[in-house]
């Protein structure tokens, strides 16, 4: 994700009803993106994009079968 790069605050909020705090959330995000600063394979950073992309999403379809809009 790009520096600076942000998500939409509503989607943090959702996730803090589930028990998943938005700054735990963020906290995660950001340890991962630390954890692979130094790749500069353009495979492994769409992988990792992708990967992650993924993860958003389920837990938006999650939120969605909840009943969170």
């Amino acid at each position: 994700m790009p520096d600076g790069a942000a998500f939409p605050i509503e989607m943090f909020e959702e996730f803090e009803e589930l028990m998943i705090p938005a700054d735990e959330l963020r906290q995660t995000i950001r340890q991962e993106i630390e954890k692979n600063r130094d790749c500069d394979e353009k495979q492994k950073i769409r992988f990792l994009l992708s990967e992650g992309m993924q993860k958003l999403k389920g837990l938006d379809e999650m939120l969605d079968m909840m009943g969170h809009n």
